[in-house]
């Protein structure tokens, strides 16, 4: 029996006896869904493109550069204990 690892955890995968190129397997540990597109040797990719992080993985880590002094404005009418 052929096994791969999954893509996302790692984790072994036991490709079905019967399995062919173009069917989709899933983890058991953490639910990704792939396609198997090579039985020999085995080899699997992402069933879905937005799993597909390979040129974009830094891209949601956008605001290094944000400065928030310049964006707050302090309100001098604003009093502590107002709030009380």
């Amino acid at each position: 029996m052929s096994e791969v690892f999954c893509l996302d955890c790692d984790r072994k995968i036991k490709l079905p006896e019967n399995a062919q190129e173009g069917d989709s397997i899933t983890c058991t540990n953490c639910d990704a869904e792939f396609e198997i597109v090579s039985i020999n040797p085995p080899k699997i990719e992402w069933m879905y493109d937005e799993y597909d992080d390979s040129d974009d993985s830094d891209d949601w880590d956008d605001d290094d550069d944000y400065d928030d002094d310049d964006d707050y404005e302090y309100d001098e009418e604003y009093d502590e204990d107002d709030r009380r």
